[in-house]
């Protein structure tokens, strides 16, 4: 993580007068960042969340409040995909 992203993280998640670098010990998040962790950490399989690794911080920063939701355009992606296929017909044969 860049130092930038990582004093974001201190700035969101991380409780008043302490500055963390990564891991960060689950104890020192403020409540934001505890919920964020205890709905990232059973989707990426992680089975304690005692220390927070880059990975769920990458996460958390991107699902952060206040940030535009991630959204993906699967109607064009389809259209996209079966547009080069039907001009790759012809070379196919």
């Amino acid at each position: 993580m860049t130092k930038a992203q990582i004093t974001k993280f201190n700035q969101l998640f991380i409780k008043a007068n302490t500055v963390q670098v990564p891991p960060i010990n689950y104890v020192y998040l403020n409540q934001l960042g505890l919920d964020l962790v205890d709905m990232i950490s059973p989707i990426l399989g992680y089975d304690s969340v005692e220390y927070v690794d880059e990975t769920i911080m990458h996460l958390m920063l991107m699902f952060s409040p206040g940030r535009k939701p991630v959204c993906y355009d699967y109607a064009t992606y389809i259209s996209d995909k079966m547009h080069e296929q039907l001009m790759n017909l012809s070379r196919e044969r």
